[in-house]
């Protein structure tokens, strides 16, 4: 980033800033609020794109911020100028109103964390071009992907096997998630790696068949595709344009629009059929279709898992004597030691706790509703709360961005690939439990890094 670049990004800024603190600061409209905060919103996203990362999309923080924004905004908007009602949350202006200065503090502790990670460590992306002809070990054995890939399907058909194909012809997804999912710990981290090693292979050497490859990985796109569990493929569809980037020069280009509503309208029809879906694929129940309403209310993210950050910071600020306020940064470092390694009981996950205090109807039938990170970091310390939060999550977020874009070492640069679907749902979930999918993540990748450094004696640094 040049010195002008930087300058650029540091006004920009600032004028967000004095954007945010006037929609905070006035008594106006709440519509005027959400509007200013909708507009210096998407200027931020804009101006980070453009003058932090230099138009590059491959960015863990960029992933992170865009969430924020749909998480954040997607189901105030929805109720404030299309009258879209959440009969699960307390909307109101009041509790708005309120949301609407802890999402803007969150904000200030996101552009504070940028300029001060800045002002220690200058960015610096390394060319892709510049990782041609390593990963000898990977590019001579092109049929490792193949192998994880049919590794991780094997894992996801050990999972169906075990589970109650009647309950998941009536309920779908809801069903699954009910059952006992031996295998699921491996096999998701297990496919993104496959994705890693077989973008690594193709975009090095020119050789590896993408149409084998989609079939040895077809079970567990199949099974996701089914559930309508978009998360999980597009958890993918992300380690997959992260991997290839890491070889390759990559710009947004309208070109790439098409496709990409295509796999918006694909993954929504999933979602909208999946109570249906899996009977279908099954050959157990007849093709119902999905109808127009159904399918153009699901293309709203308010409708779907996004009303759920804002929603429940609505549902506990309008009731906050359910719930005492506690600290969890200790008890969230401690969700990545296994309980048979600790000498005592772990507390239980924060998340869990909000949801038997104010869901404990869908709880109690393990329907997932989701947290909301604007609680936790209010939890831990009110506004300023919340401002440390973001503060220490986009930290952690460029920090991981530089190890990719700078390390020379092969783990360094695929462990922060495998990470970035985690900040997708962030903010629909708590710091417990990004730390635990995290080392998780880690502990498989690791085991497999070994296994392979155990039988080809691989060179784990790439040539500069």
């Amino acid at each position: 980033m040049t010195l002008t670049e930087s300058k650029s990004l540091t006004y920009m800024f600032l004028i967000l800033s004095a954007v945010f603190f006037l929609a905070l600061s006035f008594s106006v409209p709440i519509q005027i609020k959400y509007i200013l905060l909708a507009i210096g919103s998407l200027i931020f996203l804009f101006g980070v794109y453009i003058y932090r990362l230099g138009k590059r999309v491959d960015s863990l923080f960029l992933i992170f911020a865009f969430f924020y924004l749909l998480y954040g905004l997607s189901a105030p908007l929805s109720y404030l100028f299309f009258d879209i009602y959440f009969s699960r949350y307390p909307f109101s202006e009041g509790t708005l109103r309120k949301f609407g200065e802890v999402y803007a503090i969150g904000l200030f502790g996101i552009i504070l964390s940028i300029l001060i990670t800045d002002f220690f460590f200058k960015p610096n992306f390394r060319d892709p071009e510049i990782n041609k002809g390593s990963y000898i070990y990977i590019t001579s054995r092109h049929y490792l992907p193949y192998i994880f890939a049919i590794f991780a399907s094997v894992l996801t058909l050990q999972d169906l096997a075990f589970a109650n194909t009647e309950d998941i012809v009536k309920k779908g997804a809801y069903a699954h998630s009910q059952g006992d999912a031996y295998f699921s710990f491996f096999a998701l981290p297990t496919a993104c790696f496959s994705v890693y090693l077989f973008c690594a292979s193709r975009s090095l050497t020119n050789k590896g068949s993408l149409p084998i490859f989609l079939i040895c990985l077809s079970p567990i796109i199949l099974q996701n595709l089914a559930f309508g569990e978009r998360s999980a493929l597009l958890s993918i569809l992300v380690v997959w344009f992260f991997s290839y980037t890491s070889f390759n020069k990559w710009r947004i280009k309208f070109k790439y629009l098409v496709p990409l509503i295509l796999l918006v309208f694909s993954l929504t029809f999933a979602y909208s059929a999946r109570s249906w879906l899996p009977g279908y694929l099954f050959g157990l129940t007849d093709w119902r279709g999905v109808k127009g309403e159904t399918f153009t209310n699901n293309l709203n993210p308010a409708n779907s898992e996004f009303h759920s950050g804002s929603g429940n910071f609505l549902t506990y600020i309008n009731d906050p004597g359910v719930f005492k306020e506690e600290y969890t940064y200790i008890d969230s470092v401690l969700h990545i030691v296994p309980r048979w390694a600790l000498p005592f009981e772990k507390e239980t996950e924060i998340s869990i706790k909000f949801n038997r205090a104010y869901h404990d109807e869908l709880e109690a039938r393990n329907v997932r509703v989701g947290f909301s990170s604007w609680v936790e970091g209010y939890l831990n310390g009110k506004s300023f709360g919340v401002f440390l939060y973001f503060l220490f999550i986009t930290f952690i977020a460029l920090s991981l961005d530089r190890l990719r874009f700078n390390s020379t070492n092969l783990i360094f640069s695929f462990i922060p690939i495998v990470i970035a679907p985690l900040f997708i749902k962030f903010n629909r979930s708590s710091l417990a439990s990004f730390f635990g999918y995290s080392f998780e993540n880690i502990v498989v990748l690791s085991i497999y890094t070994l296994i392979l450094a155990l039988l080809f004696q691989p060179k784990l640094n790439r040539s500069k």
